[in-house]
């Protein structure tokens, strides 16, 4: 699905939903509701899938753009507007239709959710057979995409696409921290709203287990933080600094400690993930 023509039926149906005499007929504010009830829900089983080529975005918002003034395809009609503007929510101006690129990239980016939170089921577990225990999303290798091609690597390639667009997506999925017994201590998002290889790089580079889990480095017994650690060689001078820094932010965490580990959407007030509220 990377090339316009593996688009086509995508494309059809959004033209096959128009034609001219509608486009002449009914008023603007038909328009609007043909568009937001219709035509921006056509690619929704595609857009949940395959992340859509540029080209394939820049000509559905075509025919979006051109059925809302009233061309249709029957020749060009003013614009009297920026169609990016009118594409904007009520608040910031615009007529509220969405993106399609940014509901392709949020659809896509609820797959990250889900292998968080479905890990125990069929697909999942083929998944992390095939890219690892983070299912890829925790690789920051820039040849990823090279040696792993195909659906999931474009999902992937999705979060990364909204973290460069300014929205923190790998890190506002966080990890509710019960027993710690699947979070893992340095790849996950559980303490300091970041991961802690990024925040603690040196100590991460002297863990003899990069994939370790939280119960295996860290325990609360009675509000006291009990920590084990196995490190290559011995912290000492900035090492050593780093590790009193971490040490006290192990002890000003509070953790249930009982129960399974859960995950939290931090970008929407109830900590569940919304497409909508990616999107928007």
């Amino acid at each position: 699905m990377r090339k316009l023509n593996e688009w086509k039926a995508v494309i059809d149906k959004f033209k096959s939903r128009l034609s001219d005499w509608k486009a002449r007929s009914i008023s603007f504010g038909g328009r609007v509701t043909l568009i937001k009830s219709v035509l921006s829900s056509l690619p929704l089983y595609y857009f949940s899938i395959f992340l859509a080529p540029p080209s394939v975005i820049k000509e559905l918002e075509r025919v979006r753009r051109e059925f809302f003034w009233g061309g249709c395809g029957s020749g060009k009609k003013i614009s009297w507007i920026k169609w990016e503007k009118v594409l904007l929510p009520y608040s910031d101006g615009g007529l509220n239709f969405g993106s399609l690129k940014c509901k392709n990239l949020a659809l896509l980016c609820k797959w990250w959710r889900r292998l968080h939170t479905e890990n125990s089921s069929l697909w999942a577990k083929i998944i992390i057979s095939i890219y690892g225990p983070s299912g890829g999303l925790l690789d920051s290798s820039p040849n990823l995409n090279s040696i792993h091609t195909g659906t999931w690597s474009n999902i992937i390639r999705a979060g990364t696409i909204v973290t460069e667009l300014g929205v923190p997506f790998s890190s506002s999925i966080q990890k509710i921290i019960g027993d710690g017994s699947t979070t893992l201590f340095w790849k996950d998002v559980w303490i300091g709203g970041e991961k802690l290889e990024q925040k603690f790089g040196r100590l991460y580079r002297l863990e003899s287990d990069k994939n370790v889990m939280v119960r295996d480095r860290v325990s609360w017994t009675n509000g006291t933080c009990v920590t084990t650690w196995q490190w290559s060689r011995e912290t000492f001078g900035r090492t050593e600094g780093d590790l009193q820094a971490l040490i006290s932010m192990l002890n000003s965490f509070n953790s249930a400690g009982t129960g399974e580990d859960s995950w939290k959407w931090v970008l929407s007030p109830n900590g569940r993930f919304s497409t909508k509220k990616l999107q928007n």
